[in-house]
């Protein structure tokens, strides 16, 4: 029978996640990989607070800047844990534009942050990603506390998913003494990721038209200032590290790396007011060697 010559359970049905950041930022290690959820957020998306050295006294505050408007934690001991950084947190961002954060919107995990072998790791639901941490400490004694930033950030929902696709041209070899070819040269070589893009978000619009952000803190009293983005497209081409993230047939992660590309495709948003969601192309294309590109396909847990 026919149906013996392959294994079903190779053949696999699911979806992938894009993510986005500064070019040449490295993929996480494979040692962060969730095993049991491939499409955790945790290794790309995770704020970590450390301390150099034992702390023996002291207190902080954590801040959260979104678009120029800054949330600030209460103040937290030193002895602080990864539930009370949580809690904190949710807090502060009870005024967030949108909606405040639920306590599922925050997840944190190690401390407590006064010992060097124990960093708290935060990350945020997508909702919330994109903002930059800092952290004041006041009365800190035995070591400092210091935070390395999340560079990832997901790119968002699209209308039918993501591709992922190689490019190739190729140049024939021949010899005058037969009429086949002897070898094929490689010419040319790209990796693509694309979709069409429907959160209609400036992080979309700039990503995909190749603007430049900036931000305007709203002012206080009335007659000041709103707070806007403002979005100006440039002959600079903005370039990417990108992810896409996947389930493989094990259901644990697969992982493509592109340390650099482009997104420069042409873009037409169509506004048919209720017929449609309005989308945005969105094409990354490798402009990378193509030995820098990876997949990482996980095949078993930790032991």
């Amino acid at each position: 029978m026919i149906g013996q010559l392959y294994n079903t359970n190779n053949v696999v049905v699911g979806q992938a996640a894009c993510l986005v950041a500064p070019a040449n930022t490295p993929a996480p290690p494979p040692t962060s990989a969730v095993m049991s959820d491939p499409f955790s957020l945790l290794p790309w998306s995770a704020m970590t607070l450390a301390a150099s050295a034992t702390l023996t006294a002291g207190n902080f505050t954590l801040t959260y800047t979104y678009q120029g408007t800054a949330y600030t934690t209460a103040s937290l001991p030193y002895t602080c844990t990864a539930a009370a950084a949580a809690t904190a947190i949710v807090n502060a961002l009870a005024t967030f534009p949108g909606g405040a954060a639920l306590a599922s919107d925050v997840n944190t995990s190690g401390g407590p942050v006064s010992a060097p072998a124990t960093p708290i790791s935060v990350s945020l639901s997508e909702r919330f990603i994109g903002g930059v941490w800092s952290v004041t400490p006041t009365g800190i004694t035995g070591g400092t506390l210091s935070i390395t930033q999340p560079l990832w950030t997901p790119v968002g929902a699209t209308d039918q998913g993501w591709t992922f696709a190689s490019n190739k041209s190729t140049q024939a070899i021949n010899i005058e003494e037969q009429s086949s070819q002897v070898a094929m040269e490689m010419t040319t070589q790209s990796l693509t990721v694309s979709g069409a893009l429907s959160e209609d978000i400036s992080q979309t619009l700039a990503m995909a038209y190749n603007m430049i952000a900036s931000y305007t803190t709203p002012g206080v009293g009335v007659g000041s200032t709103p707070g806007y983005t403002l979005l100006n497209p440039t002959d600079t081409i903005l370039t990417y590290a990108v992810a896409l993230i996947m389930a493989n047939r094990l259901t644990y992660p697969r992982w493509l790396y592109i340390p650099v590309a482009t997104c420069l495709a042409n873009v037409s948003g169509a506004f048919r007011r209720a017929a449609a969601k309005r989308m945005y192309t969105a094409d990354f294309q490798s402009v990378c060697p193509i030995s820098q590109i990876a997949v990482y396909d996980f095949t078993a847990p930790h032991t």
